[in-house]
């Protein structure tokens, strides 16, 4: 768990009217712009050892974090147990400082079942998201279904959907919850990019620009090994409720820049004085830069985890640095 204060650009996507897209992938117009880490943790600040982390096996994964008023609110993807990255549990943690956490709820748990028959077998990627029209918090979340991976595929994971949950208070307190679930917002279809396989949807992160709502979402070939590219691409709706429809034509990070061959869970974060964007990485791969860029709204950028297997920058952030549970999954981080 990174300090809010820090300042990491995994992969920086200026989003700034009259960009260009040309066939071989999107170029970067006039200058860019230089986010520094102006302080770091020594030790991570939430590990399975921490007060409230009793069952939690293997870590925590991914997610976002949130400062209402003097508080910062994570909410995090929890690698309970057996079957590895299967066993889960949405959590919600709380902060005054940042170092120390409490654990404050379970959200979401997932059933763990390895047989392929189960749609909310695993549970990941929780995105709290205020919705103004409504006065109501939205939480998205990603449900696999999992199986034993075979020698061809990759199924752990599989079929990913977009889970939508709504807060039953209003207001920006309405973040403690409980949550109702409302239904699946956005899943592999009749619609879907060629880029998208059996992987399914794998993660979904939200933003709005003017009176429109744009979301990252990300997929993969995974019925085919080796993996040879993780993706991400552009949905949009008139509200959060949806419909969510894809942006084929206007497909953000397809065909990637050169090099970049595994990028996943993007978020996006406004190029404000009030917000800081911060990342979580870890040791599995390297840091790459894209050179991706469209016109959705100015003053945003976001946030992506790029892997490289050319080459491996070590990384000094990690959540909990274990063999089994490497930590590469940026975080958008926003002050309320």
């Amino acid at each position: 768990m990174r300090l809010m204060s820090t300042i990491l650009l995994v992969s920086l996507i200026l989003f700034v009217p009259g960009a260009a897209v040309s066939a071989h992938g999107p170029t970067l117009p006039g200058p860019g712009v230089r986010l520094e880490v102006v302080r770091q943790c020594v030790r991570p600040v939430l590990t399975i050892r921490s007060p409230g982390a009793v069952g939690n096996k293997y870590g925590f994964e991914g997610g976002r974090v949130l400062k209402l008023g003097s508080t910062y609110h994570l909410f995090t993807s929890e690698m309970t147990g057996d079957p590895h990255w299967v066993r889960m549990k949405l959590a919600h943690w709380t902060s005054s400082d940042r170092e120390h956490w409490q654990r404050i709820a379970t959200l979401f748990e997932s059933s763990g079942d390895f047989t392929g028959r189960d749609p909310r077998a695993a549970l990941w990627s929780p995105m709290p998201v205020f919705d103004p029209a409504t006065n109501r918090w939205n939480l998205f979340y990603v449900a696999y279904a999992a199986s034993p991976d075979t020698s061809r595929e990759w199924l752990t994971n599989h079929e990913g959907r977009i889970w939508r949950a709504v807060s039953q208070h209003a207001g920006m307190g309405g973040i403690d919850g409980p949550w109702k679930n409302m239904g699946i917002v956005l899943e592999r279809g009749r619609d879907s990019d060629s880029w998208e396989g059996l992987q399914g949807t794998d993660s979904f992160f939200p933003y709005r620009v003017k009176n429109k709502w744009y979301a990252f979402y990300g997929s993969a070939h995974t019925e085919r090994l080796p993996l040879s590219l993780w993706q991400v691409g552009l949905a949009s709706a008139p509200g959060l409720a949806g419909p969510w429809s894809r942006c084929t034509r206007s497909s953000l990070l397809w065909p990637m820049a050169p090099g970049l061959r595994y990028t996943t869970t993007t978020c996006s974060t406004k190029l404000d004085i009030r917000y800081r964007p911060t990342a979580f990485t870890g040791r599995r791969g390297g840091i790459s830069s894209s050179r991706a860029v469209t016109a959705f709204g100015p003053l945003r950028c976001a946030l992506l985890w790029a892997w490289s297997r050319k080459r491996e920058i070590p990384s000094p952030f990690s959540i909990q640095p274990t063999k089994r549970s490497p930590v590469r999954v940026p975080t958008g981080t926003e002050s309320i």
